[in-house]
Parts: C-alpha cells; structure tokens; sequence
C-alpha cells in the first residue's frame, strides 16, 4: 500500500467527528424505537426522527472519505449499539430494593432493546452498506459529479431494504403484522421525505469536508462484500485508494517545482 495514502487516511481530522455522531444517532435511534408516534394518520416509532440522520452522515463520510472507512464508522456504530442493547438487560436482572417500584418500567423500556439491536445488525449489513457502496461505485462512474442525485438514488434503495428488515424483525412480532405494514409505509416515505431535504445540506458540507480536510477519496474497486478490507488490507495488492485532492497537490507542488 502507498505509505502516503495511509498517513493521509489517518489524519483526516473530521472523519472521527462523523463517525462518533453517527454512533451516537444509531443509539439514539435505538433507545426511542418503541416510543410511539401518531401525529395525524401517520403512526410512527419515535427513532424515525433520528434514524434518517445516520442515511446523510453515511453519504458524506463515504463520498468524502471513501466506501471503506464509511464501512468502518458502521461496524463501531453496530459495536455501541451491542454494548447498549447487552448492558440494561444485564442491569435489569440485579436485585433492586423492596421499596423502588420502578423495575416494571425499566423493563418495559430496555427489554426488547436487544431486539432492535438484532434487527438493526441483519438491516445496517445489508441496507446502509448497500448504500454506501452504491455512493462509492456511482462516484467512480460519475467522475465525483451529481452528488446529490447518488445520494438520493442511494439511500432510497438503501433505506427501503433497511427499513423492510427492521420493520419485519422488531416491530412486526411486537406491534402485529397490520401496525407492522402500516409502519413501513409511513417510515419509508418519511425517511424518503428526510432524503430529499437533507441532501442539499449534505452537499454543502461535502464540498467543505473536501476542502478542510483535504480529501477527496476515490476506490476504484469498491467491494459489495460487507466486511471485505474491514478487519485488514491484502498488502500484496495494489491500494485501489485514490486521494484525488492530495493527488493534485502534489501534481501542482511538482510542476511549480520544475519550472
């Protein structure tokens, strides 16, 4: 691998910043999944304000920083979700005073959390690494251009498998196959109508990721395997890992100096 690349890839300053929020409204996301929503005739789970979120930080983390290290932000978002769906059924299964009435209540709350958890895992491999492979292939056939039109196309696809999973896996065995059918509904359109709005702030803070961070990443072979070049990289081979602003300063440092 270009030893550039890799000094490159870890001193981008705003990818963790991304990733940590993104982390952060999965969980979110997570913790108000069975809170039940009804404004009008539409009926909705309270995450359905946040969850659309973690679609549009995706898009900018990949389309700034490449396919692989929106892979990365993820698998460390899936990791919290593990730790805060395992740790209130552990803390629920302690005794509690004889005088604390609350226990009920907790349950209520945290007892399906690991349910939304397993959904979340089967929905996020499939539906938001779908997406953020298609951001990175559509980059590669666009030549970076039209961002916000991948991005529309790509969470639309990405957020209709995503939510037909997780509807199916936590909501349908707890709400009813009818709730369950109507939920989908209201939360694909809505996430869709999210989609439309959030793009075009999206792109403004693309263009200034691209240009405070100096990045702009492309991989011209973006894998559809999940987990591929997650845990390690084939040293062997050659880095598919292009920085195209880095590749065009040192281009420009380099004509300045042979003139």
């Amino acid at each position: 691998m270009n030893n550039s690349n890799i000094r490159a890839r870890e001193q981008f300053k705003y990818y963790v910043f991304l990733s940590v929020l993104y982390a952060i409204l999965m969980v979110t996301a997570q913790a108000v999944a069975y809170r039940m929503i009804e404004i009008g005739p539409f009926l909705e789970p309270g995450g359905i304000f946040i969850f659309p979120a973690t679609f549009a930080v995706s898009d900018i983390i990949a389309e700034v920083y490449g396919p692989t290290l929106a892979r990365r932000s993820i698998f460390i978002a899936l990791f919290a979700q593990a730790f805060f769906s395992v740790i209130p059924v552990w803390v629920n299964s302690l005794p509690h005073p004889v005088a604390w009435h609350h226990i009920d209540a907790y349950k209520l709350v945290f007892g399906s959390s690991w349910l939304v958890f397993l959904s979340n895992l089967a929905a996020v491999l499939v539906g938001m690494l779908l997406n953020t492979q298609i951001i990175g292939k559509t980059k590669l056939i666009t030549h970076g251009r039209l961002f916000s039109v991948r991005s529309l196309f790509s969470s639309a696809v990405g957020e209709f498998v995503l939510t037909a999973i997780i509807v199916s896996i936590a909501l349908v065995p707890v709400e009813g196959v009818n709730t369950g059918t109507k939920l989908f509904i209201n939360m694909f359109l809505f996430k869709l109508a999210f989609s439309f709005v959030a793009v075009f702030p999206a792109s403004i803070v693309v263009v200034l990721l691209k240009k405070l961070d100096n990045a702009d990443v492309y991989e011209e072979r973006v894998s559809f395997n999940p987990i591929s070049k997650f845990l390690k990289r084939d040293e062997h081979k050659p880095d598919n890992v292009i920085n195209i602003t880095s590749v065009k300063k040192q281009s420009k440092k380099s004509s300045n100096s042979q003139m």
